[in-house]
């Protein structure tokens, strides 16, 4: 299991940040605004599951995320799959 993303695949949040690693995600996401949630998150699309599945390759966790539409879900979801990988 990785968790981090392969150089050139870090998820670039609307806000200018980075992550390179599912800590270092969940640490912004925990900061973003509604609005800037929202701009990843939506009916059309959902950036943190395509990021998950495609650049982390952890299928498990992208098919948790996708169908969950609010911040706190997902950092929820985040941060009960990271707490599980330190067991």
């Amino acid at each position: 299991m990785s968790l981090s993303a392969p150089f050139g695949q870090e998820f670039r949040f609307c806000n200018g940040r980075t992550a390179g690693n599912l800590w270092e995600f969940l640490a912004i996401l925990k900061t973003l605004s509604s609005e800037q949630f929202r701009h990843h998150v939506n009916k059309e699309r959902n950036d943190f599951y395509n990021w998950v599945l495609h650049s982390l390759k952890e299928r498990r966790l992208a098919l948790r995320l996708r169908h969950l539409k609010s911040k706190h879900q997902i950092v929820a979801e985040l941060s009960m799959f990271l707490e599980n990988c330190r067991l």
